[in-house]
């Protein structure tokens, strides 16, 4: 045993109930629900704002402002509900919502109905589909033989690139693509 016998014992400590801090029902902060949504080939969202006090705590549903940014097509706004028309092209960008000083975004995609086909000529550097998740920065467009293709660039140090052109729920369908592959210092590149 370590220690003095005659130390005593421990006294009993009293830890007081923690209370759950008042922060009032002034909003300071917002939030968007759903956050990232997604509409194929045409239909309707939702949309509420929750409202946040000043230690974060949930006030409930708030009227808040809802705006599209520029550049939306065959996309419309009533209020709470975004209405994409069934021959909207694929399109991708935020929903904003503003209340006061605070504000919040949302993100949402639209996909037209199948068959999808892309065609790259007129894209700018850098800009890729807006419904190809996660490709942004790994292909650019780039003019080969006359026609513009996209160019994977998936960095140094990384072989591989991984992006994803539908639903988590597709299946049973068939990709048709033209590529073009070159041999550098005796390596056959990967598809």
């Amino acid at each position: 045993c370590i220690g003095n016998e005659n130390a005593g014992k421990p006294a009993p400590v009293e830890i007081p109930e923690l209370k759950e801090g008042d922060g009032g029902t002034d909003v300071a902060s917002i939030q968007i629900h759903p956050f990232e949504d997604r509409v194929v080939g045409g239909g309707d969202i939702d949309y509420k704002v929750v409202g946040y006090n000043k230690l974060g705590q949930l006030i409930g549903e708030v009227e808040a402002e809802l705006t599209l940014g520029d550049g939306w097509a065959g996309v419309t706004l009533d209020g709470n509900k975004l209405s994409v028309a069934a021959d909207a092209p694929e399109q991708g960008g935020e929903l904003t919502a503003k209340l006061g000083d605070a504000t919040a975004f949302a993100r949402v995609r639209t996909y037209p109905p199948l068959p999808w086909k892309w065609d790259f000529e007129g894209y700018k550097p850098k800009q890729v589909p807006a419904t190809w998740i996660n490709s942004f920065l790994k292909l650019q467009p780039t003019d080969f033989d006359g026609t513009m293709a996209l160019k994977r660039s998936p960095g140094k140090g990384r072989p591989s690139t991984y992006f994803w052109l539908g639903l988590p729920e597709m299946k049973g369908y068939t990709v048709q693509t033209d590529v073009y592959m070159t041999e550098q210092k005796r390596k056959l590149p990967n598809m």
